[in-house]
């Protein structure tokens, strides 16, 4: 209609009379405004060129939607346009993307109620994103130390002795995954815990806590004698197991059978000749994809693990990898012994 029109006078547009070519100027120019200003400012400034920046222009797509199907002559047609579109978009939020049962947003409000909840010795909260923090967690109720930081930066400044090592929340969010570089791995391996963590959408809060003051929860006073299954049934697999020099790497997946892991902890323990348990410190890893493979009914995600053995950190003997989960909310705990076992001279 546009390029058909007649040229008026001084190029006028008359609202009424010409509704379609007036509304196409008004929608054109949302939708091209909306789009311009970031993409400019992305090649020339900062880049933002983000989804949840262009929600402004879905009123002027539906409106041009409505548009095109009102000028469709045929009902019958309309009917059925505007039927699968409702069908469509009915499955899309419902079916596909679950919508009224699955977090969408970044849920800080869950995440930093966890640190609250469990922060009982006060320990700092290391953060890139600190300014979103104070509303939860420094109040009139609560009073937590919030230092904005990277976890590498914080790492960085405990390893060149310019910091106190010492016990440490850290939370991030908003697309940052965990992703720590190697020589910051290898400092908290080797001075920390990982006792809690929390992982939810587009965040995570961990706590990182000494060894020194790390309370090993393995008793395994009720297995006497220790078999190759004991207490609770265990699932689990080692997928990975390499001996390098004076390293043992292991990773893998365990969990109970017949309930979920919300309130479970893997440890890998090493068993000497005379069954005495030594925790081997393992790293908690998020595994959703168990939970899919098995089809369970459970949430069975918090199942994996990851450990890195300093044979150095043992007394010579014969040692036998173990897996050790407690869960604390029912008391479960089980142990199996796997199939792996190493020596040190």
């Amino acid at each position: 209609n546009l390029y058909n029109r007649k040229v008026k006078t001084n190029l006028q547009i008359n609202p009424i009379e010409e509704k379609q070519i007036f509304s196409f100027f008004i929608l054109f120019s949302w939708i091209l405004i909306s789009l311009l200003i970031p993409l400019i400012s992305t090649y020339v400034k900062l880049p933002m060129l983000i989804s949840r920046y262009f929600i402004n222009i879905v009123p002027a797509i539906i409106i041009v939607i409505a548009i095109g199907i009102y000028y469709i002559k045929n009902n019958l047609i309309k009917i059925a346009i505007l039927s699968i579109f409702i069908i469509f978009s009915f499955t899309d939020i419902v079916i596909v993307k679950n919508y009224y049962k699955t977090p969408l947003k970044t849920q800080f409000r869950e995440a930093t109620k966890f640190i609250a909840d469990n922060n009982n010795s006060k320990d700092e909260v290391i953060s890139s994103l600190a300014w979103y923090l104070p509303y939860f967690l420094k109040n009139d109720k609560k009073n937590n130390i919030i230092i904005e930081k990277t976890l590498d930066a914080h790492v960085s400044k405990m390893n060149s002795d310019k910091l106190k090592i010492k016990s440490f929340w850290y939370f991030d969010g908003h697309n940052r995954p965990y992703s720590p570089s190697e020589e910051t791995k290898v400092f908290l391996q080797q001075n920390f815990v990982e006792d809690k963590k929390l992982d939810l959408f587009d965040c995570f809060a961990k706590h990182f806590i000494l060894k020194s003051n790390y309370k090993e929860n393995i008793d395994l006073s009720g297995f006497n004698p220790i078999l190759e299954r004991n207490g609770e049934s265990i699932n689990f697999s080692i997928e990975q197991y390499e001996e390098k020099n004076n390293d043992i790497n292991l990773s893998g997946w365990a969990y109970f059978t017949g309930q979920g892991m919300e309130n479970a902890k893997v440890e890998v323990v090493a068993l000497d000749e005379k069954d005495q348990p030594f925790n081997l410190f393992s790293e908690s890893i998020t595994r959703n994809d168990v939970t899919t493979y098995f089809k369970s009914s459970f949430n069975i995600g918090n199942s994996g693990f990851k450990v890195t053995i300093n044979k150095k950190n043992l007394k010579k003997g014969n040692y036998r990898i173990s897996i050790y989960i407690f869960d604390s909310s029912n008391k479960k705990r089980g142990l199996v012994v796997t199939d792996k076992k190493f020596n040190i001279e």
